[in-house]
């Protein structure tokens, strides 16, 4: 593939990626809307599960992520409180 090839390949990819953070942004945007301030965090993470996954995107919660800081392991099981799928890390 030639420059000008990888260089549309690049941006069209962008354009997925900032649909998908769009989207995302979205669902995060109508569940504090709707549901205003106050709440615990776990009740903001189980709507915007929710959201998103009405939105058609696929979703884990509380999924365990290594964290790797200068080739040591800093953290083994950190618990993000959503991961689009596919879940992998390796």
């Amino acid at each position: 593939m030639n420059v000008l090839g990888q260089m549309k390949k690049g941006a069209a990819e962008q354009t997925d990626l900032d649909k998908l953070t769009e989207r995302i942004i979205g669902c995060a945007y109508k569940v504090s809307n709707t549901l205003g301030i106050g709440f615990v965090e776990k009740v903001y993470e189980n709507a915007c599960v929710h959201e998103m996954r009405k939105a058609g995107l696929k979703v884990c919660q509380q999924y365990p992520v290594k964290v790797v800081y200068d080739n040591t392991l800093v953290v083994n099981s950190l618990r993000t409180c959503l991961w689009r799928i596919p879940c992998s890390l390796s």
